[in-house]
């Protein structure tokens, strides 16, 4: 996910992409877990056993959307042709834009037909109807799909902070990502927004954008894996410090949605501390092994995994309820797998669909 094309690929980068990709997996497969201690709607019954595990494994992998977004600007911010807006805009709706627009699509149409004919919970009344349209049209058409719509705000201004970044100091460039990276996290931490596609939430993001650049200029030359991974270590352990402070939350009747300042989302300082520590960590590892193909895979792997695992949920989690403990590793491995064959498959329909209609055109 984000920028999987790219020059000047690293394979560090590479294999933090992937990481990252995993950690989003383990992150909402872990959520359905969590939320089942205080909703008994998540599983159809209350699930109260391996409740700190299960936070440890719901917290740890936080870092995986600060560092996703890390990774795309720092590529993005470094090539001065994104600075010419039209072709910059072009690139991004071909790349990005019309392939999350299709899967929001589907997954609304995906909805619709669960609560129409799937005998689901929601009964299929005109008001969940309603209730999806909404969702579809504030940018929310299925839990994992916020990010592509923040996404598109914030290219939107890449050409603008490429811009600044041309006309800036070096020095004074980092002075204003460091005030804004801070300041908009504290911003960010005690702010609710209405829409996904809000482009003052994807100004939020921007910080963490501007500081993957800083990071991959000032970690170019340098390589060293004692250091990347103490850096690494170190952020995983402030993740963990966050897992114990959730897992009293939760004994205490909290959930996370009643939290009056969000815990774990990407822009608390916490997460923001641990996901620069990480980001850091893995520019500097000199990295022998080749993630290139997978790491080529992973948009798509996000986009699909969503539905993945939401079929799961309803059709082994909910009638079985497995130990979370083996269930969440291996149920991210299945949901990761299954997604890597979807993705492949879309991959080689996409590239038949183009080649026939290239043939008609020359036709």
């Amino acid at each position: 996910m984000g920028e999987q094309f790219c020059s000047g690929r690293s394979r560090n980068y590479d294999f933090l992409r992937v990481v990252c990709t995993v950690a989003v997996i383990l992150i909402h497969v872990s959520s359905s877990y969590k939320n089942a201690y205080t909703d008994i709607s998540a599983f159809g019954r209350l699930y109260t056993d391996n409740l700190l595990m299960t936070c440890i494994y719901n917290v740890v992998p936080r870092f995986a959307v600060p560092c996703f977004i890390m990774l795309s600007g720092a590529f993005i911010l470094a090539d001065d042709r994104n600075v010419e807006y039209r072709s910059f805009w072009h690139k991004k709706m071909q790349k990005t834009g019309i392939p999350a627009l299709l899967f929001s699509c589907g997954y609304f149409l995906w909805n619709m037909f669960t609560v129409l004919y799937g005998g689901g919970t929601e009964g299929g009344t005109e008001a969940e109807i309603k209730r999806l349209l909404k969702q579809f049209i504030f940018g929310d058409s299925y839990f994992h799909m916020w990010y592509m719509y923040m996404l598109a705000g914030l290219y939107f201004l890449t050409p603008f902070l490429v811009l600044i970044r041309i006309h800036s100091k070096k020095k004074d460039f980092e002075k204003i990502v460091c005030v804004f990276l801070i300041w908009a996290s504290l911003s960010a931490w005690t702010s609710r927004h209405l829409l996904t596609w809000d482009l003052g939430r994807a100004f939020f993001y921007t910080g963490y954008f501007m500081t993957g650049y800083i990071i991959r200029e000032k970690t170019k030359e340098r390589q060293n894996n004692r250091q990347g991974i103490c850096l690494i270590l170190c952020g995983v352990i402030i993740e963990l410090m966050t897992a114990y402070v959730q897992y009293v939350h939760i004994l205490r009747g909290i959930a996370e949605q009643d939290e009056v300042y969000g815990l774990i989302s990407p822009e608390t300082p916490w997460i923001l501390c641990a996901s620069v520590l990480i980001f850091c960590g893995f520019s500097i590892l000199n990295m022998k092994i080749n993630f290139e193909r997978i790491s080529s895979y992973t948009f798509y792997i996000y986009l699909f995994h969503g539905g993945v695992w939401n079929i799961i949920v309803r059709r082994i989690m909910k009638r079985c309820h497995p130990d979370s403990n083996l269930a969440i590793p291996c149920c991210v491995a299945a949901v990761f797998l299954i997604s890597y064959i979807f993705t492949g498959f879309y991959k080689k329909c996409v590239e038949k669909v183009k080649k026939g209609i290239f043939s008609w055109r020359l036709f």
